[in-house]
């Protein structure tokens, strides 16, 4: 039968997209949502200039298009200093961290991304991973448009 080499890889696409959590899927749903989140500084009014109150302890903290690691929330003065309490991997260097909150300002986590930060967004506060110290900056997004539910950009982060 002539469909039968298309019956493999149909049967991967349709299992990387099933109702389970992680697979190929989630890792594809997580580099989009990376690139989402860039796209919002664009957006009027999604760039935070402040804060938002009641940080929590800890945050989940995700390298774009990689691992979820545990950040332990802090300040400094009036900025927020993030330290990753976990190792990441060596490449690629992360350049700046990005604050998301959902629309009514609850912290959901930090995406670090390499390169260099989004000219003119407001920084607020600091990433420390290690001896590697990068700028925060922050937005709001609606987690419908970034993440799919199924695979959270921003699982909890796990108690020490």
């Amino acid at each position: 039968m002539a469909f039968r080499p298309l019956l493999l890889p149909a049967l991967l696409l349709v299992t990387a997209c099933g109702e389970r959590t992680g697979g190929a899927g989630c890792g594809i749903s997580s580099l989009a949502g990376a690139v989402m989140i860039l796209d919002q500084f664009s957006v009027p009014g999604q760039t935070l200039s402040s804060l938002p109150p009641g940080m929590p302890e800890l945050l989940s903290v995700r390298v774009a298009a990689g691992p979820v690691v545990r950040g332990i929330v802090g300040r400094m003065d009036s900025l927020l200093v993030v330290g990753v309490d976990e190792p990441i991997p060596p490449s690629p260097v992360p350049g700046f961290g990005v604050l998301i909150t959902s629309m009514d300002g609850e912290p959901r986590g930090v995406v670090l991304y390499e390169g260099n930060p989004i000219t003119d967004a407001p920084h607020l506060g600091t990433v420390q991973i290690g001896a590697l110290s990068v700028p925060l900056l922050g937005l709001r997004a609606d987690p419908l448009r970034i993440e799919d539910p199924r695979c959270p950009l921003f699982p909890p982060p796990a108690p020490r």
